[in-house]
Formats: structure tokens, sequence, C-alpha cells
């Protein structure tokens, strides 16, 4: 079955990277989504056009993307979550193309999504924690100092689950040392909600 490309709705003078830069520059600073959010969008988009060479957004249609999938999974072997993980990045530029009336539809509507792989999560073992917290001690650093932010840095990721940017944007103002708990603000949150998590002694 060939798949008709979607029309456009507009002149078609429109660049896929500039419309795209347009789109992150949109959610950046509007939306307010994180920089690992554009970064992430970007980078599926670079890898779709590492398959095709496309240049305007008609271009990008249904036909297109089960052949960029099916092209993962033949020459990639990505998985399932590698595949929901590439089209989360890119349908809401695509969404906002259909919203300025650049698309006529989402390119995705017709194009199932697979089911994820359910995987019970790994875990480090308390004998495999110790050691990596007894190399972060015992790595020679130039200043005291570093030894034990990068001490802390490690424990805080390994015993609370903090993501990247959440840690990174972590105040001394959020930890709370006579309730033993600290507080990730929405902003630093990809849930975008405060919430809680308690500390132990360590």
């Amino acid at each position: 079955m060939t798949h008709q490309p979607i029309l456009l709705l507009k002149e078609p003078d429109h660049e896929l990277v500039r419309l795209h830069n347009e789109f992150c520059e949109f959610s950046l600073l509007e939306k307010g989504y994180s920089p690992q959010t554009i970064s992430d969008y970007r980078y599926s988009l670079k890898v779709l056009l590492k398959y095709f060479s496309l240049q305007q957004v008609e271009e990008i249609n249904e036909g297109i993307l089960r052949q960029f999938f099916y092209r993962g999974r033949k020459e990639k072997n990505w998985s399932s979550s590698a595949i929901i993980h590439h089209r989360k990045n890119l349908s809401p530029f695509f969404r906002w193309c259909v919203k300025k009336e650049l698309l006529a539809e989402n390119p995705f509507k017709n194009i199932e999504k697979p089911r994820m792989e359910f995987k019970l999560p790994e875990f480090y073992s308390d004998a495999e924690i110790e050691k990596i917290m007894y190399h972060i001690h015992e790595h020679p650093y130039p200043s005291e100092y570093l030894r034990k932010r990068n001490y802390a840095l490690v424990a805080l990721f390994l015993m609370t689950g903090l993501r990247r940017n959440e840690l990174i944007g972590l105040k001394l103002m959020d930890v709370n040392l006579e309730e033993n708990n600290l507080v990730v603000k929405a902003v630093n949150s990809k849930s975008k909600r405060d919430r809680i998590i308690p500390l132990s002694q360590r």
C-alpha cells in the first residue's frame, strides 16, 4: 500500500530544520520545557534526517515514518522503547505543525505505538553500592572539597533516585537536614510537580 504525502496547507516555503528550531525555541521559552527535553527533540530529528534527506516539512508522511522505524529495527536493532522514545520526541513537532496549518494531520495518526517490553528495574546490591562509594571516597582528588562533593553527589544519585537535571538544579535551601528530606522543585522536575524525598543519615 502506498501512502500519499500529507498535503501542505500553505505555500511550500517552510524549511524543515528552520521550523524545527522555531518549535524548539517555542517549547523552551514559552512552554517551559527543560533543555534536556529540547535536546531529545533535536536528537530524534537528527536521526530521522540521517535516514532520509528531507528538506520540507510536508515531505514527512506516514510512509516515511513507517520506513524510519522499520529501518531502525532492522539496521540498528531498536527496541520498542527506542521507537516509543523517538515517536515521543517527534510527535510534538508534528502537532505544532498541524496547529500552525503547515500539515493537514499528524503523520503518526494511523501508526500504532509498539507495545513496551516489560522489564523489572535493575538495582545495585548493597555490596555494589559499598564498592562504588569506596572508590569515590578513595579516589585521589586535588582537594578534600572535591572528595566530599563527589561523594555527596553519587550518594544522592544512588539513595534518592534523583534525575541529573533535578540534582543540578538542587539549591541548599531545598535540603532540610533537621527533618532529613529534600524538595525537588517543579521547575527542575520532569513531572513539573514539587516532591519531597526522604534522606538517610548517610
